[in-house]
């Protein structure tokens, strides 16, 4: 009896035992995924506030920053004119503006690298839309002549695809009174007659487009078929080489939410409206070149531009130095 009763204290001290190690085993292994799961870090990319069809809000809507492991960290609005110089100086890591911005601050020392296409202007998807009041009697390119034309900023598509027009009309491409205003406040301006004409960027070109008092004079289409049309994605020179996987994600996530748009519009018009603050039906899409490859043609065309307008010496700026498909699955890192 007494050897029974020594059997079952062993026997429990055993299993006391062999709970507590099983115990401290499933501790040390919910230890060890917490610390893998902190060890594994999250990257934060510092982004404006923009006010246009961003791809940043598509992509950042739909989960793909979080599958490649980022975090965007939306800084405020910065003004259109301040995104080149913010990018260069580091306030933010990555910037949507158009080719010429990022090709001149280049050409005056700025680090800066175009590494995913943007927008592409198609006949029916245009970056910009010319806006005027339907009884302004402005009804052909000649009429831009002399007038008041709203822009968002200088030295982009705005300002030189409208100098264009005015060459290629024979016309002095200086006569032009340019106005800086958001593309935001640009309808409500050419409606109370405060510019003669609006140049608007999506999404705010359906709202322009839905007035009743105004019609569309003409569109970036029209000059040479959209080929300026290429608004990228751009960063810091020295950021891409620091941080080339935060580059590689986000050059993922902007080109996955590209090839996204093409057959979610409905969707991506209500990202968009809800991120901006404005009605679904008062939204118009960009179109974005499939998986944001970019295209060398559209890079030589501005820089071409430049050097013909005295805005870059000849060999300033070279294409291969102002953007990269390196960090773009899509391309096998080869020059498009």
């Amino acid at each position: 009896m007494k050897i029974k009763k020594l059997f079952m204290i062993l026997l429990a001290i055993i299993i006391c035992i062999g709970m507590a190690a099983c115990s401290k085993s499933s501790g040390n292994n919910n230890s060890t995924a917490a610390n893998s799961k902190s060890n594994s870090k999250e990257i934060v990319i510092k982004y404006p506030n923009t006010q246009w069809y961003d791809l940043v809000y598509i992509a950042d809507a739909n989960g793909y920053f979080k599958e490649q492991g980022i975090k965007i960290n939306y800084v405020g609005e910065v003004p259109a004119a301040q995104i080149v110089p913010s990018v260069a100086s580091g306030s933010i890591d990555f910037g949507l503006r158009h080719t010429p911005l990022v090709a001149m601050a280049k050409a005056q020392g700025s680090d800066l690298k175009i590494v995913a296409a943007g927008t592409q202007t198609l006949a029916d998807y245009p970056h910009m839309r010319y806006i005027v009041k339907k009884n302004s009697g402005i009804n052909t390119l000649k009429d831009i002549a002399g007038k008041k034309v709203a822009i968002n900023s200088f030295g982009a598509c705005s300002e030189f695809v409208t100098r264009e027009f005015l060459r290629q009309q024979n016309l002095d491409p200086n006569n032009v009174h340019f106005v800086v205003l958001p593309d935001s406040q640009q309808e409500q301006a050419v409606d109370n007659g405060l510019i003669d004409i609006a140049i608007v960027h999506a999404p705010y070109t359906q709202k322009a487009l839905n007035n009743p008092d105004l019609k569309e004079l003409t569109n970036d289409y029209a000059l040479q078929q959209g080929i300026s049309g290429m608004c990228p994605y751009f960063t810091n020179g020295d950021f891409a080489k620091k941080n080339p996987q935060a580059v590689k994600g986000f050059v993922a996530a902007v080109g996955k939410a590209a090839d996204w748009s093409k057959t979610h519009e409905k969707e991506g018009k209500e990202i968009i409206s809800k991120k901006l603050g404005i009605k679904v039906d008062d939204v118009e899409a960009w179109n974005y070149y499939p998986h944001q490859v970019i295209q060398k043609d559209a890079v030589d065309w501005w820089i071409n531009y430049l050097e013909k307008n005295g805005k870059l010496k000849p060999g300033q700026v070279k294409a291969d130095d102002l953007y990269t498909n390196e960090f773009n699955s899509y391309s096998n890192s080869s020059k498009q």
